[in-house]
């Protein structure tokens, strides 16, 4: 069987995956009707299949993201240069998630056996400290800093972050927002070329 590989689109989706291991459905994409979709619960991207390389019709219980959609209620329209955009993030530091594991190799002991002696060394992977570190993908960097204010709506930065690197991916110069002053619904989406990507903003203090 012909081994898939995946393409800027599929890479983009991981970006919104989630990597909580208690809701294992949520850390890979999934199909809904001819849609990929991807989502961590608090963001979410959906785009044709038919600009997919892989097949994530194995995720059979992928939730029903395509009901959090709010296209209808989203009445306010505005189009974004990305450099304009890229200025709302500019004073945040990026930061790297990196997830801490046992050694495989001494499964988290810090010391090996010797094959020829039976001694106990230090494990040389995790110079015995029984850990090492998995280093976060580019597509799981996120950053910190102050809320950004969009029309009213509070959003996170590391969303807007998402949001800009799917844009010069694709190399996309402008995005359109859409939005609500009143609040209606809790939810921004914008338009990134083919895709559409969804964030849940914050309730104001």
């Amino acid at each position: 069987m012909k081994k898939l590989t995946p393409n800027k689109y599929d890479f983009i989706a991981n970006m919104f995956t989630s990597n909580d291991k208690l809701r294992p459905v949520l850390c890979m994409p999934g199909i809904i009707g001819n849609l990929v979709y991807a989502t961590d619960a608090y963001s979410a991207i959906r785009f044709s299949k038919s600009l997919s390389n892989l097949d994530y019709s194995r995720n059979l219980n992928f939730p029903n993201a395509e009901s959090i959609y709010p296209l209808d209620k989203l009445t306010e329209k505005f189009t974004y240069n990305v450099q304009i955009l890229m200025l709302k993030i500019f004073n945040c530091e990026a930061i790297f998630n990196n997830l801490i594991e046992d050694c495989y190799k001494c499964h988290g002991s810090g010391s090996s056996e010797c094959d020829c002696c039976g001694n106990d060394s230090e494990c040389l992977k995790c110079d015995g400290k029984g850990k090492i570190t998995k280093e976060t993908s580019f597509a799981n960097i996120t950053l910190n800093g102050p809320d950004i204010n969009i029309f009213s709506n509070i959003v996170q930065p590391k969303f807007i972050y998402r949001v800009i690197q799917a844009a010069l991916i694709l190399k996309v110069e402008e995005i359109e927002l859409l939005y609500n002053f009143d609040k209606k619904d809790n939810k921004i989406i914008f338009k990134v070329g083919e895709i559409e990507i969804l964030i849940m903003t914050k309730l104001k203090e």
